[in-house]
């Protein structure tokens, strides 16, 4: 479902959702009721062509990488995961272990760890260590001090006034795009995947804080590019392998006690959008990794 494969689990309808979402001055909630509609789209066209979802999950891509590996003829091999691909990698160690010659988890993304209700906490902490990091070095802590005020101030700016930020398309169409505070939340978060990013992000928000929007402007084109993501099959995969074990209250539990300006955009977009999606993807359910 990943890539070239077929059949593929490439969502373009989720993509055009959300250019219209993000066309229009709105909450997070409308964006992932838009994204959502997407997802429902996808659905009705993959399942309208007989195809099963319930054949794509972390156990028939490990079965598949492993027999990749066997086509190409490579008798050992190395594995390197990054965010989901993590808990991708370790499936693999566990039932191929045979050939593989060495294997580097970039993340945290542990079996047994449940993973919707977790997305809150973990995006926090990810914002903790931006902010403390910056504090303990003496020269970012010097240029951006109170860097979690800062961000705070620039959401708060954004969704008081968003920000018009045009996107021009491949076909030379230009897109409109509006950058409230929950979608500057979200575009940080992607950034943190960046380790060549991580370093700029407190420059970014300080500018963005101070109105100064030309940061904001040049992540927009690639926040919104498809970038080669299949979120059919990360769909099928969640919602067979890791919704079924979760809970939205025990996501709203855990949410408790962070702060709401940054945790909140990404509870409805990782936390309620797949619950939700999951009532209606239809895929069965898999034993707990």
């Amino acid at each position: 479902g990943n890539g070239l494969s077929e059949p593929s689990l490439f969502c373009p309808e989720y993509y055009e959702k959300t250019l219209e979402a993000y066309g229009v001055i709105a909450d997070i909630t409308d964006d992932v009721d838009a994204w959502l509609s997407g997802y429902q789209n996808c659905h009705t066209r993959l399942t309208g062509d007989d195809i099963d979802l319930s054949n794509f999950n972390s156990y028939q891509v490990g079965n598949d990488l492993a027999s990749l590996m066997l086509v190409l003829g490579y008798d050992t091999y190395n594995l390197y995961g990054i965010s989901y691909g993590v808990r991708e990698v370790q499936v693999v160690m566990r039932d191929h272990p045979g050939k593989i010659r060495s294997a580097i988890l970039d993340s945290g993304v542990l079996p047994g760890m449940p993973f919707p209700s977790e997305w809150a906490p973990n995006f926090a902490y990810a914002y903790e260590l931006l902010f403390e990091n910056c504090a303990a070095s003496s020269v970012c802590g010097a240029s951006y001090p109170d860097l979690e005020k800062t961000m705070v101030d620039a959401v708060d700016q954004l969704n008081a006034t968003p920000h018009y930020s045009p996107v021009t398309r491949d076909d030379g169409t230009v897109v409109d795009v509006y950058v409230t505070g929950d979608r500057f939340v979200t575009a940080i978060q992607q950034a943190m995947y960046r380790a060549d990013l991580i370093p700029l992000l407190p420059l970014v928000i300080s500018s963005t804080a101070a109105g100064n929007m030309s940061f904001v402007d040049a992540f927009v084109p690639e926040v919104l590019s498809t970038g080669g993501f299949d979120w059919g099959l990360y769909a099928s995969t969640l919602c067979a392998q890791e919704v079924p074990f979760s809970s939205l209250s025990e996501a709203l539990e855990k949410k408790k006690g962070l702060n709401p300006t940054l945790t909140d955009p990404v509870y409805e977009i990782l936390g309620r959008l797949f619950f939700d999606l999951c009532e209606f993807w239809q895929v069965t359910p898999r034993p707990s990794i």
